[in-house]
């Protein structure tokens, strides 16, 4: 489990360049998300306070974003993933 309560399965990475189709998972933590919301270690940077709801909300999109292939392993692509994620929640 990382940090923001989403954790993400590749199986058969290895050789596939298309992990998407090969069984990617993506699983969130209800308990987490509500234990970091009561904290006030969430959001993207794990220092907002607000309720279990939101929290929540962001760890499900985050986790979408990850199974449309989206990634944050580069400041670019984070820049990029934060700025998606926040779109989608302002609707």
């Amino acid at each position: 489990m990382t940090r923001s309560g989403v954790v993400r399965t590749r199986p058969g990475l290895g050789t596939s360049p298309d992990w998407i189709t090969s069984g990617s998972r993506e699983y969130v933590s209800v308990e987490r998300a509500i234990e970091q919301a009561e904290q006030g270690r969430g959001g993207q940077t794990g220092d907002v306070r607000w309720g279990a709801r939101d929290e929540l909300r962001l760890l499900v999109t985050h986790g979408v974003l990850h199974v449309c292939g989206w990634d944050h392993a580069e400041p670019v692509e984070e820049a990029a993933m934060r700025a998606a994620e926040q779109g989608l929640l302002r609707g």
